[in-house]
């Protein structure tokens, strides 16, 4: 799979944890853990490892904002 694409997921699902941790009643030591799950992740090491450290932060054809809802 593409590097840029499970970075960009990563990015999203992150995102995702973070706006439900807004909710009253959630832990933040759970949001913590979500996290730490995620971006420590076999996955996430390998796209990183793999991936360019020029790319572009939003590329062209992919310009979405991700605060988008």
């Amino acid at each position: 799979m593409d590097s840029a694409i499970v970075l960009e997921n990563t990015l999203r699902k992150a995102q995702d944890i973070l706006w439900e941790a807004l909710s009253p009643g959630t832990s933040r030591g759970a949001t913590i853990v979500k996290l730490k799950e995620l971006l420590w992740s076999p996955e996430i090491s390998t796209a990183l490892a793999a991936s360019s450290d020029n790319r572009t932060a939003a590329p062209p054809d992919k310009g979405r904002v991700f605060a988008q809802r």
